[in-house]
């Protein structure tokens, strides 16, 4: 039954593959057709995400949870560079998770009375698993509330966080992400270890987003942490990330991010050890995966305003293991240290 399971898992993922191919060549070719105009735009920010049919999909949206999309809908009214991205924004996943500060650096803040709301729909490509060779299509979607004095609440795939902070500059609030685990893989000796269930983690976030000398480009900064709560893995992840954002023109804009995410030893052993009865089963030698940093990244999206509502963006991002992560045979010897994610989405601001 498993190995039937695992060929009707396969046979999906090829099926998306197919319909993904061309769904990206003409939301590309659209985006670079469009004219070269541009703004700032509201950001959202990492995470991960997942519609239920289809689990080979699915499970990939939370490797990129601090990429944070840019609404390219944002601010379209006034012309404004919108800031929703960062640890803090829920919008995607990359940007947003995918992957999360977030807000207008340049808003003095409002009465509190004003809600605007940002909707996103996209397709990406990301690994199979944390440290996967192979890669699998996936959706993107984000949703975001934001009140005019910046408190805001966002969900960014299965990323669900809120900034509390009613201020121009600092940005903290709590976080509830749900990590897929790993199972059914399409590597054989991968998919022969032990399963890993899906984990709850619970958590919060601060950081700071400001202007850059006065003018239209801001700058932000940011620190999350999240525990698991169990079933999957009972570990603690701490990411740290900046980023830096900038108009082109009144209609592009343009956003790069760096991060890193330190590991605790139960997060790292679940996902990355072997031990003896995964070495018998799978062929790969038993290892032991100690705490420490385990990535560095790099993300870069950029936008396109269509009008006052409606814009367009394409991310891409690289992720690189490090440490226990990238020696262990998971990744050594079946997989792959550098990691890479891609995607388009259309967003929606009213």
């Amino acid at each position: 039954m498993r190995k039937r399971a695992k060929a009707e898992g396969r046979s999906v993922a090829i099926s998306l593959r197919k319909l993904t191919g061309p769904v990206i060549g003409v939301m590309g070719a659209g985006l670079l057709c469009l004219p070269v105009a541009t703004e700032a735009v509201a950001n959202g920010p990492a995470a991960t995400g997942e519609p239920a049919p289809v689990p080979l999909v699915s499970r990939k949206l939370s490797l990129w949870g601090l990429y944070g999309y840019d609404s390219p809908g944002a601010n379209a009214a006034n012309g404004s560079a919108g800031a929703q991205g960062g640890l803090a924004s829920a919008s995607p996943a990359a940007s947003p998770s995918p992957q999360a500060v977030a807000s207008n650096p340049s808003a003095s803040g409002g009465s509190g009375d004003e809600w605007t709301f940002t909707l996103g729909l996209g397709v990406g490509v990301a690994p199979d698993y944390e440290g996967s060779e192979d890669y699998q299509p996936l959706p993107l979607w984000f949703g975001r509330a934001e009140r005019d004095d910046n408190i805001s609440v966002g969900i960014r795939g299965t990323k669900l966080n809120a900034n509390l902070v009613p201020d121009s500059i600092f940005r903290a609030g709590p976080v509830l992400n749900y990590r897929f685990g790993r199972d059914d893989v399409e590597n054989d000796q991968v998919d022969d270890l032990q399963d890993v269930d899906g984990t709850f983690e619970v958590g919060a976030f601060v950081g700071v987003e400001m202007d850059v000398a006065n003018g239209p480009a801001v700058w932000g900064a940011g620190l999350e942490g999240l525990q698991g709560t169990g079933g999957g893995h009972s570990g603690f992840l701490a990411t740290f990330e900046l980023f830096y954002r900038t108009p082109l023109s009144d209609r592009w804009s343009f956003k790069l991010t760096g991060d890193s995410t330190w590991a605790s030893e139960d997060y790292m052993e679940a996902f990355f050890g072997i031990d003896a009865d995964d070495s018998a089963r799978s062929g790969l030698s038993t290892y032991d995966a100690d705490a420490g940093i385990k990535d560095v990244g790099l993300t870069a999206d950029i936008n396109y305003r269509i009008d006052q509502n409606w814009g367009v963006g394409l991310i891409a991002g690289y992720k690189r293991l490090l440490g226990d992560a990238a020696d262990s045979p998971v990744v050594d010897d079946v997989g792959d240290p550098n990691q890479f994610f891609g995607g388009l989405f259309g967003s929606y601001r009213f």
